[in-house]
């Protein structure tokens, strides 16, 4: 395309100068000086079409802000550039007309054509520049696309001075990496003879190492090793421009056409590389410290020898303090009982998400990884095993079974509802689990579109209210739906967004004894509350879900005081807040005993106050007695 630009530019000049071969032929002087003032005059018409278009733009857009509306200063600001740009334009624009009439029409027009063609090639010199010197680097810029971030480059300076320093030469440390981020560090560590690739799962041989270098998808097993001895720091290894230009429909283009705003947010981002008025109107974040396409890697230093990167002369290094907000309301909490073990058979789990108690006292669980609905007695005795492996897509009508069920919820009457995840569906079973209403659909809907009410995009918790309403957490469609007990649709709130009300990854859900209903928000880390109709009425943060493990997925419940028991899954553990939010206590840590989790999840409490948590990775589930609030 640049090779068929400048030759477009170079037969406009060829034809522009064309009338300057044939000054050679023989003219009588006054012809000659009158082909030589066309010239001239021709030229004259570059100088003076720069600024009739902007004064016509400026007429154009302050014509579109409405002139004479008012004496306030932005109102008298903007009528005066109707008025300049009305100037500009009549006097560079009868300035234009007499020129081109002088030069002649057809050189006039190739003339404005080459001065118009210099406003693309401006504006391809500026994005190279930028590309090149200015957001080379980041996100911001489209011609960038998975690309490496800055911060590797920082970690393998950091790496040479550890060498240096710990290992008496620049690129003998030992250090292990695993599967996520080795494309990047693959490379980087070729010449490091101690660096150990632990792939997916590490060993604790690799994990002994000073330097341990972990993606996302390692932290959950990572993390257990990395004790007190160790400091982290959390980096980028790759990001991806904006992608919210998929999914394109007709009302976000009319929009971006038709709103003022948008369109200037959308300049803002195509011409400076600016999200800041952008994130305004969508409530999202791209800023680099927040930027949603990324993947991170920690970086795990042993505390002995990142001492060794300060000077050991009059200060050293300090210890750092807990930054955990939940450390000191810790206590050691056993459980009483704890039932469940991996495998397919009756009463085993493969792992178990969502769990509920109902009315009549027996335990709910959803167990995901097997595809059913297990029953259990308060004691954990196995009662019953309901659904099998079935895909929405190959069943004639009539829901068969499940495909990943995360979440059940009981009614007064026995009925259970079942959260049937990836077949983005809804069930209804009785008593005995026999299925006897299903409804929903894929679909990946706004919480604007009407049309996709009852279109479901992987929902993951469910809960019944006391009037007997449905209310569920349509998690990657961003909202709450609320139906009657017999599937007919009621109301939706929340929507894609970090504004109070709206949602990110809504999980859990739960309806206190006041009927207001709990959500655990969880890509905005924080707990909201609604009230049946949906209206916002608090929130609280919960600083623990941010650890990045895939399945970070927290349920909450409450209990007949209005407490609130939150799973935080990448901190293994359980958080109790009051009815108001304010932080009272926790539970649990990493583990396989009675005291530990290796990944909590789903949450509920009993009548007696007993609470029942699911340990998805140990295929389990753990009975504590109920917390005594009177002490």
């Amino acid at each position: 395309m640049i090779v068929l630009s400048g030759w477009l530019i170079g037969r406009l000049i060829d034809a522009i100068g064309g009338s300057t071969a044939r000054l050679s032929v023989p003219k009588t002087e006054p012809a000659q000086i009158r082909q030589e003032g066309r010239q001239r005059r021709s030229w004259l018409l570059a100088l003076v079409a720069v600024p009739f278009f902007m004064a016509l733009a400026m007429l154009i857009q302050s014509a579109a802000a409405g002139p004479f509306q008012g004496y306030e200063l932005g109102q008298l600001n903007t009528t005066g550039q109707f008025l300049g740009g009305l100037g500009g334009t009549l006097a560079f624009g009868a300035g234009l007309g007499y020129l081109a009439w002088r030069s002649g029409w057809r050189r006039s027009a190739r003339i404005l054509l080459l001065v118009a063609l210099m406003v693309p090639m401006g504006l391809t010199i500026r994005t190279a520049w930028r590309f090149c010197y200015v957001n080379d680097e980041y996100p911001t810029e489209f011609l960038v696309y998975a690309h490496s971030g800055p911060a590797i480059k920082d970690t393998m300076r950091q790496l040479e001075e550890l060498s240096r320093r710990a290992a008496g030469g620049p690129n003998l440390i030992q250090l292990a990496y695993g599967a996520d981020a080795s494309t990047q560090f693959y490379w980087y560590l070729r010449d490091y003879p101690n660096a150990t690739y632990y792939g997916e799962t590490p060993t604790r041989e690799a994990m002994e190492a000073p330097v341990v270098i972990a993606g996302r998808d390692q932290w959950e097993t990572v993390t257990p090793y990395m004790t007190n001895d160790y400091l982290v720091n959390t980096y980028t290894f790759l990001w991806w421009p904006m992608e919210d230009y998929r999914n394109l429909d007709r009302e976000r283009i009319r929009q971006a056409i038709t709103d003022r705003e948008t369109r200037a947010a959308l300049w803002d981002i195509w011409y400076d590389r600016d999200f800041g008025r952008y994130d305004e109107l969508t409530g999202k974040k791209h800023t680099l410290d927040e930027w949603p396409l990324r993947s991170d890697y920690r970086l795990y230093v042993r505390r002995d020898v990142a001492a060794q990167m300060w000077d050991l002369t009059m200060t050293g290094p300090k210890e750092l303090e807990s930054t955990d907000p939940y450390a000191e309301g810790w206590i050691d909490l056993a459980a009483r009982q704890v039932f469940g073990s991996q495998g397919l058979e009756p009463g085993q789990f493969q792992s178990p998400h969502g769990i509920k108690i109902g009315s009549d006292g027996f335990v709910y669980v959803a167990d995901s990884g097997n595809h059913r609905v297990q029953k259990f007695t308060a004691e954990g005795d196995f009662i019953a095993g309901w659904g099998s492996h079935s895909m929405i897509d190959a069943e004639s009508g009539t829901a068969q079974g499940f495909n990943e069920p995360w979440d059940v919820a009981i009614d007064l009457d026995g009925f259970a509802y079942v959260a049937d995840t990836w077949n983005h569906r809804i069930q209804k079973l009785d008593a005995e689990g026999n299925p006897i209403a299903a409804w929903g659909l894929f679909g990946q809907f706004g919480i604007s579109d009407t049309a996709g009410r009852s279109a479901f995009y992987g929902p993951r918790g469910i809960a019944v209210g006391p009037d007997g309403r449905v209310y569920v957490a349509d998690t990657g469609n961003k909202r709450v739906q609320v139906f009657e007990p017999d599937g007919r649709f009621a109301s939706q709130w929340g929507g894609g967004g970090a504004l109070e009300g709206y949602l990110d990854e809504p999980v859990g859900i739960a309806v206190g004894a006041g009927g207001q209903v709990y959500v655990a928000d969880t890509w905005n880390r924080r707990v909201q509350v609604f009230d049946q109709d949906g209206i916002y009425l608090r929130q609280w943060p919960i600083i623990g879900w941010d650890t990045g493990l895939p399945e970070e997925k927290p349920y909450l419940a409450v209990d007949d005081s209005g407490y609130v028991y939150v799973t935080d899954p990448g901190h293994y553990r359980v958080l109790v807040f009051d009815p108001l939010g304010d932080y009272v206590l926790s539970f649990g840590q990493y583990g396989l005993d009675e005291r530990s989790f290796a990944l909590p999840v789903g949450i509920a409490v009993a009548d007696d106050g007993s609470i029942y948590v699911t340990d998805a990775h140990s295929a389990r589930v753990l009975v504590f007695d109920p917390l005594d609030w009177n002490q």
